[in-house]
């Protein structure tokens, strides 16, 4: 059917979108435009990415392909307080717009959109030529439409595609990165091989984390993993009884020190692991996001769910290990990482797209043991040795665990 295109778990909301699309196309007949974007005047172009910081991350190799390619044209980027921590060292030639109460935020509807009509009438104010939205959100696209944006690009996958002057063909088997290119391709950008793109950081920065929350932690001479075990979603989140094996046996086989990442409420679920070994750090609820990537950007490995951390680690350059939840399809949402090994479990029920899981276990994850993830972490670090020659060896007995 026309209407499974669009990105809603619920069919009526596809209908309805769906219709509003057929009754927009009519009274806004003849706003697509096919014509090439005439590049010369541009003068200012706004990027838009009001999410997740996982969607920030997987917007970086756009967003440096676009500054490379235009250096003259004035790039602002709207987006959520946490996105524009992890933005606020790039040297944008623009200026980084926050929407504090944005879509996903939980806050009270009179306030989000009191805010939004209040960036509505700053986005006029800064007479853009082009705006582009990377997630298709019927909300953005209202945003840029209320602006007088001359060119809209995106993709409508929640409506209001009929918005749009530019509108893209969503891939669904295509990963968010390559999908975030092609919207590029409007500007004259051809599709090319995509690296991850790591954030920018200051020397102040790392100074002060190492001197401050990262004094203690053991580099350069073994392999630093970092293990973080949280989730923006509580279907996300693997065992905790399983991520304490996993860190009891890292330590047991001396693979490297081990830092434990995350927010202070998950510190009395998961509880306190052999504290006062040396060769493990607890710093869950004493980094900021900032500071978190600055510990990225030393970790060899990363160990953790399929959260905003593991993509994070994965643009900082990271070997990353991560245990998939079920509902998400990896092959469109994994780390964009130079070297990833996924652990999944598979299930009657695969990408599902489901918040929460109407089983009552949830096979997609209960079912993956922690010798599974410990194998994978097992193979990023052999393949991490190759950096620490001097390492004394180990030999793990995986038939132990």
């Amino acid at each position: 059917m026309f209407f499974s295109r669009y990105h809603f778990k619920r069919g009526y909301k596809r209908l309805a979108a769906f219709f509003l699309d057929a009754a927009g196309g009519l009274l806004f007949f003849g706003l697509r435009r096919t014509a090439p974007l005439e590049i010369g005047r541009l003068q200012r172009v706004l990027f838009i990415r009001i999410d997740q910081i996982g969607d920030i991350a997987l917007m970086m190799p756009a967003l440096r392909a676009f500054r490379e390619k235009f250096p003259q044209i004035r790039l602002d980027i709207l987006t959520t307080p946490e996105g524009a921590a992890l933005l606020q060292q790039e040297n944008l030639p623009g200026t980084i717009l926050v929407f504090e109460n944005g879509w996903f935020r939980k806050t009270s509807f009179w306030k989000r959109w009191s805010e939004a009509l209040r960036l509505t009438a700053k986005l006029r104010a800064n007479h853009y030529d082009a705006a582009v939205d990377f997630r298709g959100d019927l909300r953005t696209i209202v945003l840029m439409a209320l602006a007088g944006i001359p060119e809209r690009v995106g993709y409508g996958m929640t409506g209001g595609k009929f918005l749009l002057t530019r509108t893209g063909r969503y891939w669904h088997d295509l990963h968010q990165v390559h999908l975030n290119m092609a919207l590029l391709g409007f500007f004259g950008l051809e599709s090319r091989a995509v690296l991850p793109e790591p954030f920018q950081i200051s020397e102040d920065e790392k100074k002060n984390f190492w001197s401050g929350s990262g004094r203690g932690i053991l580099l350069k001479s073994m392999p630093l993993i970092v293990v973080h075990t949280g989730a923006g979603q509580p279907e996300k989140i693997w065992e905790k009884h399983k991520y304490r094996r996993l860190v009891e046996r890292m330590l047991k086989d001396r693979l490297g020190h081990v830092v434990l990442a995350g927010t202070e409420a998950e510190r009395p679920a998961f509880g306190e692991i052999q504290p006062g070994h040396a060769h493990l750090t607890d710093l869950r609820g004493k980094t900021s996001l900032r500071e978190l990537l600055v510990l990225l950007s030393a970790a060899d490995i990363f160990v953790g769910g399929d959260s905003g951390p593991a993509h994070l680690a994965a643009a900082q350059g990271a070997r990353v290990v991560v245990i998939f939840k079920g509902p998400n399809a990896p092959e469109i949402w994994h780390p964009w990482a130079k070297k990833l090994y996924g652990v999944r479990h598979p299930v009657p029920c695969p990408a599902c797209g489901r918040e929460k899981c109407p089983r009552r276990k949830q096979a997609c994850l209960e079912t993956i043991p922690a010798r599974q993830v410990y194998e994978a972490l097992l193979e990023a670090w052999h393949d991490t040795l190759v950096e620490y020659p001097l390492l004394p060896p180990v030999q793990p007995a995986l038939e132990e665990f």
